[in-house]
């Protein structure tokens, strides 16, 4: 198997890894591509108010108010996620540390590329894409199983996620 290099800008379903990030985010454009795109296949997606603030590398800050809540026809239940959606930029959307821990992502690092193993996506060792900045790539539209529990983050304080019952 080969390391793959995807253009993550022609699907919008594709979103970011990010391991540093602690909290899911994108910027408008890219959420709303996501949206259109997500709703096509039968995603279900809606809009909710909050009021959060974001700290990029740069020590930029950023306050947000709205999120887009996804969710996933999953096997048995449900699975839902937030992402919340920066009005400037055109940052794609991060998938954060927090959204990989609650999937039970098992990600297994070579020299010749990181591979995901996690029953929610049905993955057994599945090579990871990349995107042409180097950053690893998921397909969103892939989450098929999980457990019933839910990964939606609703109350984040201190680094703490909380997944709740679907």
């Amino acid at each position: 198997r080969q390391m793959c290099i995807r253009d993550s800008s022609k699907n919008p379903l594709h979103v970011i890894l990010d391991i540093g990030c602690t909290r899911p985010m994108g910027s408008r454009p890219k959420v709303m591509a996501f949206y259109k795109a997500a709703t096509a296949i039968g995603i279900k997606c809606w809009f909710i108010s909050i009021n959060s603030k974001f700290k990029f590398a740069d020590s930029k800050t950023h306050y947000m108010t709205q999120a887009l809540v996804i969710e996933f026809p999953t096997k048995p239940n449900p699975t839902t996620t937030q992402i919340d959606i920066c009005e400037s930029g055109t940052v794609p959307i991060l998938f954060s540390v927090f959204q990989m821990m609650n999937l039970g992502f098992d990600l297994e690092m070579r020299p010749h590329g990181v591979f995901l193993t996690c029953e929610a996506f049905g993955f057994n060792r599945q090579l990871l894409p990349w995107a042409g900045t180097g950053h690893l790539v998921l397909d969103l539209s892939r989450l098929k199983y999980f457990q019933g529990r839910s990964f939606l983050v609703e109350a984040f304080e201190a680094g703490k996620a909380y997944a709740s019952k679907s």
